[in-house]
């Protein structure tokens, strides 16, 4: 097991040396048009509410995690509630969940908690002295005889933790929370969704939002630079 987990951050490099890069690709339909934000280009459907939608980065690699930055403008008269569960996506024809802000919360806090950290009420996760370290840990140290003898994988742990920290900071900042909003406000945020982008050299992604009774169909897609 000591050998595994050593054994995957190497081959997580290599998968990402061998990993295809693509271009994501939005594809206007009807009367969307195309607008850029911070270089990025986005699609932007208006009827009697505005929604715009864009992949969170120009480019990917394959294995990324799959983001959009969505963003709703109430035009009506009353208040509309608004959260990734107004959003649905295919992926190659499969439809993809669309992880909520608070099952992205839960996962981070699992992470933690495996390695003794806990999330707190202060913005930034509240640390618990763990009474062992995963992987060898104290155990394995103790059980081997020789202090520190054997292999530590301290280090992959704190990759682990670095990365969940980083997850959170970001789901904190980017993330799609559920909100009411009032005529004239707009909600926007960043959704994750529940699969990676698999292999394929051309893939498409089609992605509905439907909030007070009105649909918005947006297409992308992701063509391989190899």
């Amino acid at each position: 097991m000591r050998l595994v987990k050593w054994a995957m951050p190497i081959l997580a490099l290599t998968l990402n040396a061998c990993a295809s890069v693509y271009d994501v690709r939005p594809q206007p339909v009807n009367t969307q048009v195309s607008v850029f934000n911070n270089g990025v280009e986005s699609l932007r459907s208006k009827k009697v509410h505005e929604v715009e939608v864009g992949s969170s980065a120009p480019q990917m690699v394959q294995f990324d995690d799959l983001r959009f930055m969505v963003s709703f403008t109430n035009h009506g008269k009353n208040p509309v509630e608004f959260s990734p569960a107004n959003v649905a996506v295919t992926l190659n024809g499969q439809v993809v969940p669309v992880l909520s802000y608070e099952a992205q919360l839960q996962d981070i806090e699992n992470r933690l908690s495996y390695y003794g950290y806990r999330l707190s009420l202060f913005p930034g996760p509240g640390y618990i002295a763990p009474f062992y370290q995963s992987g060898v840990g104290y155990g394995g140290r103790f059980g081997f005889g020789f202090g520190n003898a054997g292999f530590d994988d301290g280090f992959n742990d704190r990759l682990d933790v670095q990365r969940a920290y980083n997850d959170l900071e970001r789901l904190k900042r980017l993330g799609l929370k559920p909100k009411v909003v009032k005529p004239g406000e707009t909600s926007a945020g960043e959704i994750t969704l529940a699969r990676r982008l698999p292999a394929g050299s051309v893939q498409y992604l089609s992605l509905d939002v439907t909030v007070d009774g009105e649909a918005h169909h947006f297409e992308f897609g992701y063509h391989s630079r190899r």
